[in-house]
């Protein structure tokens, strides 16, 4: 069974001043302290270090006694969705079609980072309020920045523009063809955002055109085009969302936990 932990989503939430060993699966959040650690793999343990933080594991470490659960939906994007979307709900096929009957323009060229970085200011301005604290838009400046590059050939890029202005992307991991989940091929969900000022629902009409232009690929890679989506852990009422507007596969729990290998001792000053 896949899960959505791999290479390319250490790079979506990866800062500016983070590190990445991609082939041990793990990240330090400040490349000058590599004893502070992010790993995306249960068998990942190094006892020199003094923090180890485990993202989107399906086991605890023996040594762990409790884990928080982190809930995640499974898509199944299939050619009956994509053809007709009015196959999942009423509401998705309505803003699918009352999107495409507006100005929305879809491009695949990246706009420059100057736009994207201006689109994503806005964006914590409007929708990124909601998230207080938890808010990462520094991590899609920095995949843009510094790792898309690097990557394109591994992702579909998508955005879309009303009246000349960024109103959303969506970045989907292509499947490779080898990587399969009960037969079937397999993508993650990676940086996405839409800008609500714009108009409702668009998330959807996003969403929806990001997996049926992936699903269109994938038919003419492939000759089967039918993928799962793992959209990552999430709260629920984002959770509900993916769970109502697409063809649901399966929920995944991921488990998060932290190790201190090493105990660091606080120095008391006179």
């Amino acid at each position: 069974m896949t899960t959505y932990a791999d290479e390319l989503i250490i790079r979506y939430v990866s800062g500016m001043r983070s590190a990445i060993d991609y082939e041990r699966m793990v990240m330090y959040p400040n490349k000058m302290d590599t004893k502070d650690i992010r790993a995306y793999d249960k068998d990942f343990y190094d006892p020199t270090a003094t923090k180890i933080s485990y993202f989107y594991v399906t086991e605890k470490r023996p040594e762990v006694k409790s884990a928080s659960k982190m809930p995640a939906e499974v898509s199944l994007i299939n050619k009956e969705f994509v053809d007709n979307p009015r196959s999942q709900n009423y509401n998705m096929a309505y803003q699918v079609r009352r999107w495409g009957k507006s100005a929305i323009e879809i491009r695949q060229d990246t706009p420059t980072l100057e736009e994207l970085f201006h689109f994503i200011k806005n964006w914590d301005n409007t929708s990124g309020k909601k998230y207080g604290a938890r808010l990462a838009s520094s991590y899609d400046k920095n995949f843009f920045a510094h790792h898309l590059a690097e990557v394109r050939d591994r992702v579909q890029t998508l955005y879309f523009w009303l009246d000349g202005k960024l109103a959303g992307y969506s970045i989907l991991e292509i499947p490779n063809g080898e990587e399969r989940d009960g037969g079937y091929l397999v993508s993650r969900y990676g940086p996405r955002k839409v800008d609500i000022t714009a108009g409702s629902n668009l998330c959807q009409y996003v969403d929806y055109m990001a997996m049926k232009h992936l699903h269109l690929q994938c038919e003419q890679m492939f000759g089967n085009g039918d993928f799962i989506l793992h959209w990552g852990a999430a709260e629920k009422g984002i959770r509900l969302y993916e769970h109502r507007n697409f063809p649901n596969y399966r929920e995944d729990i991921y488990l998060q936990y932290v190790l201190h290998p090493v105990q660091v001792r606080n120095r008391t000053l006179f």
